[in-house]
C-alpha cells in the first residue's frame, strides 16, 4: 500500500497562513512545516483527508510518482502521481502537488477518481493489441478494402500491462501505432478495461486517441488530437461584404 499509515500517529497541526501584504489576500498552505519527505507529506495530507474528499478505503492503494522534480532557485518540489487499479493506469486519474522547502503543500490538484473498485467492470481480456487496432480501424472507417483485414504486425511487445506495445499497420496510420491497456470511464460511470491506441490517419487530416474495450471490442471513446476549424466569413471570390453574404467554410486554415 503506497499511501502510509503514518499519518493517523501524526500530530495533526493546523495549516499555516502566509501574510504577504496588508493589501494582499493572505496565502493559506494546505499542511503545517514539515521536516519529512515530500512524497511523504503529499500521502499522509490525502490519507488524513480521505473521508472529506469522498475517497472509498482502496482507492488511495495504488497511487505511483509518474514524475519528481525539485525547482534549484525555489527549493519547491513538484510531484506528478498516477492513480492504478490492478496495477494498470487509470485514464486521466492524477494528483500533482507542489511543497516548498519548509515542507508545505502548497497546491494540489486533485484529478483521482472516486470509488474505483465499485465502479470497474469485471472484464476477461479477451483482445490483443492487434485485434483492438483492427477494431478501432473498423470503427472510425479507416479499411481502404471494407471486409478484409489490412496487415497489422506487432513492431514491441510489452512485457507487462503497464508497458507500451507498438505496432506498424500501413493501411491504417502514418506512424507507428502505440497501445496500452488502462481503465477509462465509461458514460454510465462505470470504469472499464480498453486499450488505448492512437492513429494518425494516411491523409494527415485526423489523429486519433481511441479507447477499445478489451473484452467486447467496442468504441468506448474517442478523441481527435486535430480540430478541424470552420469559420462564418465572406468566402472568396467575394470582392466586398456589400455585395455577398456570409456563408460557413472548413478547411481553409493555413497549413503552414
Amino acid at each position: 500500500c503506497l499511501i502510509s499509515l503514518t499519518a493517523l500517529a501524526q500530530e495533526q497541526a493546523l495549516p499555516e497562513v502566509l501574510n504577504v501584504g496588508a493589501d494582499a489576500t493572505p496565502l493559506r498552505f494546505l499542511t503545517a512545516p514539515s521536516a519529512r519527505d515530500p512524497l511523504e507529506i503529499c500521502q499522509d495530507h490525502l490519507l488524513g483527508k480521505r473521508h472529506s474528499k469522498g475517497f472509498e478505503k482502496q482507492d488511495l492503494d495504488e497511487i505511483v510518482v509518474s514524475s519528481r522534480s525539485k525547482n534549484k532557485r525555489t527549493g519547491v518540489t513538484h510531484l506528478y502521481m498516477k492513480q492504478r487499479l490492478n496495477g494498470i493506469d487509470i485514464h486521466g486519474a492524477a494528483y500533482v502537488a507542489a511543497v516548498d522547502s519548509a515542507g508545505r503543500l502548497v497546491s494540489e490538484a486533485d484529478k483521482l477518481k472516486r470509488g474505483i473498485h465499485t465502479r470497474a467492470k469485471r472484464s476477461n481480456r479477451r483482445l490483443g493489441p492487434k485485434q483492438a487496432v483492427l477494431r478501432a480501424a473498423q470503427a472510425l472507417n479507416l479499411l481502404q478494402t471494407p471486409g478484409t483485414e489490412p496487415n497489422i504486425e506487432i513492431r514491441h511487445s510489452a512485457k507487462n500491462s503497464m508497458r507500451v506495445t507498438r505496432l506498424i499497420a500501413k493501411d491504417i496510420s502514418l506512424d507507428e501505432i502505440p497501445a496500452k491497456l488502462s481503465y477509462v470511464e465509461t458514460g454510465d460511470s462505470g470504469l472499464r478495461l480498453s486499450w488505448g491506441i492512437v492513429i494518425r490517419t494516411l491523409d494527415g487530416r485526423d489523429w486519433w486517441h481511441v479507447f477499445v474495450d478489451a473484452e467486447s471490442g467496442a468504441l468506448v471513446k474517442r478523441v481527435n488530437w486535430i480540430h478541424h476549424d470552420s469559420y462564418n466569413v465572406f468566402p472568396v471570390p467575394s470582392e466586398s461584404p456589400s455585395v455577398s453574404v456570409r456563408s460557413v467554410v472548413s478547411g481553409v486554415a493555413d497549413p503552414e
